[in-house]
């Protein structure tokens, strides 16, 4: 009898039924004389079995980025943040109540100057309130989401004639200052990790 132990990727192929009926019946030979190999061969008949049949779910997208942006904060000290490494999400219009009509029997007054729209970048969204007065236009929004406390979050809004920025609240609430009418890119970064963009605002 060859008292030699098989290598343990023989020891997995007679665990999963992948030896041939000869090298299957050595190698059953052996673990039954073999308290060690036998011992090995049950660990990985109950793993093989255990990867069959986990169901495990993959962890939620805001979850995984959560750890980017705590991993991101641990390493600042170590070495510069890069551009590159940044997460860019792009906010995609979900409502606009300047395209909603109104209802029946709703009379329109003087609040029809200001414009509420929500955009999504999950697992985001960003509500806006947009107002047009002479001075210009404002724009007033919170940033909705798993995000949780950060330590830094910015906004800021550019134009072709204007560019202006904020810093969001605790409760990730900003206002920016009055800008000329016209179309605009808002971009919120979230410790410089998470980056969310939209890329046309027109205001006015």
């Amino acid at each position: 009898m060859d008292t030699r132990h098989p290598p343990f990727h023989r020891l997995a192929d007679l665990a999963e039924s992948k030896l041939g009926e000869a090298d299957r019946a050595m190698a059953q030979q052996h673990v039954s004389d073999c308290a060690r190999c036998s011992r090995d061969l049950e660990w990985l008949s109950h793993m093989i079995e255990l990867m069959r049949t986990d169901r495990t779910e993959a962890a939620p997208e805001h979850v995984i980025l959560r750890a980017v942006r705590l991993f991101s904060q641990h390493q600042a000290g170590a070495q510069p943040k890069s551009a590159d490494m940044v997460h860019r999400l792009i906010g995609v219009l979900r409502f606009d109540s300047a395209a909603a009509a109104p209802a029946f029997g709703l009379r329109v007054g003087a609040d029809e100057a200001t414009r509420q729209l929500l955009f999504a970048a999950e697992p985001y969204e960003i509500e806006l309130r947009t107002s047009s007065a002479a001075d210009g236009a404002t724009v007033v929004g919170q940033l909705l989401g798993p995000a949780g406390p950060v330590d830094s979050a910015d906004v800021e809004l550019v134009g072709a004639d204007a560019r202006v920025q904020a810093r969001l609240s605790d409760l990730l609430e900003f206002s920016l200052p009055a800008v000329p009418p016209g179309t605009y890119r808002l971009e919120l970064r979230l410790d410089q990790a998470i980056a969310i963009e939209i890329p046309s605002l027109h205001l006015g």
